[in-house]
């Protein structure tokens, strides 16, 4: 229970509007924080937290950095996404790889990665991104017919019927 305890704290004490900046942000500046210090557990951090304003500051300001940091990266699959619609389809991979190294996964990413390999003719490769983006989102539409067709050329009929269904049900689901 640390974390809610950290959270309320940092709402509490230093006014962080936790709705706008949301739980899973404030969880990995703390896990950055807890990393930066040394290897103790967030229990314990949160106890330090309780006793030192200072820390606690570092730790409102490390949540201000991953906000800052989050809306950042955004751009750059943006900017990706722009490179592939001009047929930049190599630097455009090299962005979404890059970016997944570093920021961890990401159906937006994936999805692009599926579309450049899906254009390169490299079918299977874009059936693995494609099905990634999926884990990642199971109902983002987008994917889901790009999948579909992928099986409908791979002879698959089956298989691109069932994600058709499915995408059919998550249009309708979002009207």
């Amino acid at each position: 229970m640390p974390l809610p305890q950290i959270i309320a704290l940092l709402h509490e004490t230093l006014g962080l509007d936790v709705a706008s900046v949301g739980i899973s942000l404030i969880e990995r500046a703390v896990k950055r924080r807890v990393n930066v210090n040394d290897p103790r557990d967030i229990s314990q951090y949160a106890d330090l937290l309780q006793r030192s304003q200072p820390e606690l500051q570092n730790l409102f300001e490390a949540v201000a950095e991953t906000v800052k940091h989050e809306k950042e990266r955004v751009p750059n699959l943006a900017f990706a996404e722009q490179l592939a619609d001009k047929g930049q389809l190599g630097e455009a991979a090299e962005i979404c790889e890059v970016f997944l190294r570093e920021e961890g996964p990401s159906a937006r990413a994936f999805h692009l990665l599926g579309l450049i390999r899906d254009c390169a003719g490299d079918q299977h490769q874009a059936g693995e991104f494609y099905r990634k983006a999926l884990y990642l989102e199971p109902d983002r539409y987008e994917v889901l017919i790009h999948l579909a067709l992928l099986k409908d050329k791979s002879g698959d009929s089956v298989g691109a019927k069932t994600l058709k269904n499915r995408a059919r049900r998550v249009l309708e689901r979002t009207k």
